[in-house]
């Protein structure tokens, strides 16, 4: 176990109070370059994934079957790390693609530029690329 003086804990944001040490650290968003905000970092990220994206009409995961899903990823020619993207994700869905390694599952509405950047290929529904515009527009 790593022990700070207090010194040491205020510097980085903790206050000591009563022996135990309670964080006290406020995170603020990153300050984006002039210009620039987190939503065109975001669609900028997408953009350049462009050539490694695969729209599909819908997934048709109705049942929890991981050979669904991992049929269509060999169909389709994916990579060995596969972001799926839907408007909605279903317990079906995420059971399906649990057994998968390197495979993750994103609504449309919570994508971040970690997991793009980090994807192979991006499977995404018809559906969802609406989401995305109107989402991130």
């Amino acid at each position: 176990m790593i022990r700070f003086g207090p010194e040491r804990l205020k510097r980085i944001g903790a206050a000591v109070r009563r022996g135990k040490v309670e964080c006290n650290l406020h995170f603020r968003p990153a300050v984006a370059a002039e210009g620039l905000d987190v939503n065109s970092a975001l669609l900028g990220a997408l953009s350049a994934k462009v050539p490694t994206l695969k729209v599909v009409d819908a997934l048709g995961v109705e049942a929890p079957k991981t050979k669904v899903i991992s049929s269509m990823c060999g169909a389709l020619g994916a990579g060995k790390r596969v972001l799926v993207v839907a408007p909605v994700v279903g317990s079906a869905l995420v059971k399906s693609a649990a057994n998968i390694p390197g495979l993750e599952v994103l609504r449309a509405d919570s994508l971040n530029v970690v997991d793009l950047v980090n994807a192979d290929t991006i499977i995404m529904e018809q559906a969802a690329l609406a989401t995305i515009q109107e989402v991130y527009g």
